[in-house]
């Protein structure tokens, strides 16, 4: 499944936002980014258009994990996208071993094997 770019995720929100080569190229989908972010932002494919370090070329933007406050760039409203990042190996199978005790022995295994 193809990830959900910013841009994508802000139109469904029923956001509008100006954009154009939806490529990362004409910069037109620019959007400032709130300094207090913590997260993850990943691009489908590198970003040609100029674009601060605090600005972020919706279109090939990626939200991987946290909460990402964004200044529409034709509105200048505000607007916040989240998400939460997926539970690690780890976690997992901490929460099969506690739903599922007799387990235990073969998610510790599995675990242990993965990891290496």
């Amino acid at each position: 499944m193809k990830n959900k770019t910013v841009l994508d995720e802000l139109q469904a929100k029923g956001h509008n936002v100006e954009h154009g080569c939806k490529s990362g190229f004409c910069g037109m989908c620019k959007c400032k980014i709130n300094n207090d972010f913590r997260g993850k932002i990943s691009y489908i494919e590198p970003p040609l258009g100029m674009h601060g370090d605090d600005e972020i070329l919706t279109c090939v933007a990626v939200l991987e994990r946290g909460s990402l406050q964004v200044e529409i760039n034709t509105t200048q409203e505000q607007a916040v996208l989240t998400k939460e990042s997926a539970p690690s190996f780890d976690e997992i199978a901490q929460q099969i071993n506690t739903a599922f005790p007799a387990l235990e022995g073969d998610i510790a295994t599995t675990t242990s094997l993965s990891q290496n």
